[in-house]
């Protein structure tokens, strides 16, 4: 297939599972294709993106309707002149979408979660990371709406020695979304001895350390901050909970397709789209759940292992990247 010019925006100076959705994907595009990613001049995830990637921090701030930041990317756009412009979440698709009135451009937006975003209603070509984030797309005329899930590369790692005390861990930004607060209530009944490990950061890291302090739990619940190693945090673990009000994908779930012996979530994301009802559980049945697995655990084990040899490589990167090279050239 002929070499395309393509753009990927995402108009946020934050960190999270979309912004390494769009540097992974830039990063296999560039194998074949010309990628430029603009991102803002703030942003923390830059040093994801390959050597093969040009990365261009936008010097106007990312309002959504700040005049000098329409000026900035209608210049860009006019002289890289792309096949493609690409972009991921509401704020990014707005932005050019807006643009994109004044600037020739073949714009594809992709939804990253299922909230309402009336954006996506009125762009012709848009991707949703999940069934459940198409389902939040109400076409207007001509509309073409695909879902294309985020992709992962497997890293091969060295089977790590498990810890002696059944280890359950957890991964995400610390935000109430992610029901953290639940999980910690959860397991503090648990008939067993058991290690909890929370990776990530952000807001709720100081309530979520209290609530841990008030439940008595210092020594069986810890919050282990920001890690670079999840792959292998999961493959020496026991166990990997999702325990989500909401996801618009769940890359934590996928990555444990991959890495982890057993896993547990929350109905949200794509987890209803691949998983049976055995690694699924609501809220209120999170201590239950993990106790029946712990019990049970090889038959756990090897049920998720026969499901992880089923459907992860509908997440390989390299075959999400064919996809999306198939859409574009749409």
């Amino acid at each position: 297939m002929a070499q395309m010019k393509i753009i990927q925006f995402i108009a946020s100076s934050g960190w999270g599972g979309a912004e390494l959705c769009v540097a992974e994907l830039s990063n296999a595009l560039a194998h074949s294709h010309d990628v430029t990613a603009l991102v803002m001049g703030d942003c923390a995830f830059t040093r994801k993106f390959s050597d093969s990637v040009k990365v261009i921090p936008l010097k106007s701030y990312g309002g959504r309707r700040n005049p000098f930041l329409f000026l900035e990317l209608s210049g860009l756009i006019k002289d890289i002149k792309p096949d493609i412009v690409h972009t991921h979440a509401a704020k990014a698709s707005e932005i050019i979408h807006a643009v994109g009135k004044f600037t020739k451009l073949n714009h594809v937006a992709t939804k990253h979660n299922d909230r309402p975003g009336k954006i996506f209603d009125k762009i012709r070509k848009v991707t949703a990371v999940s069934e459940l984030a198409a389902s939040t797309i109400a076409p207007a005329g001509g509309t073409k709406v695909k879902v294309i899930y985020n992709g992962i590369e497997p890293v091969k790692i060295e089977s790590p020695q498990k810890e002696n005390i059944f280890t359950i861990v957890t991964a995400g930004r610390l935000d109430p979304v992610k029901g953290f607060d639940i999980l910690i209530r959860s397991v503090r009944d648990l008939p067993f001895d058991f290690r909890l490990k929370i990776y990530g950061e952000g807001p709720e890291r100081k309530n979520l350390q209290e609530l841990i302090n008030f439940i008595g739990l210092n020594g069986g619940i810890s919050l282990e901050g920001y890690s670079d190693n999840i792959p292998a945090i999961m493959k020496s673990s026991h166990l990997v909970v999702v325990s989500s009000y909401s996801e618009g994908f769940g890359r934590v779930l996928i990555e444990s397709l991959f890495y982890a012996d057993a896993a547990v979530t929350t109905k949200v994301g794509v987890a209803t789209e691949i998983l049976t009802g055995d690694f699924m559980c609501d809220h209120d049945g999170l201590t239950e759940k993990i106790k029946d697995i712990y019990f049970n655990y090889a038959d756990y084990k090897n049920k998720f292992r026969e499901l992880s040899g089923k459907v992860s490589r509908k997440f390989l990167l390299a075959e999400i990247t064919k996809q999306y090279v198939d859409f574009y050239s749409d």
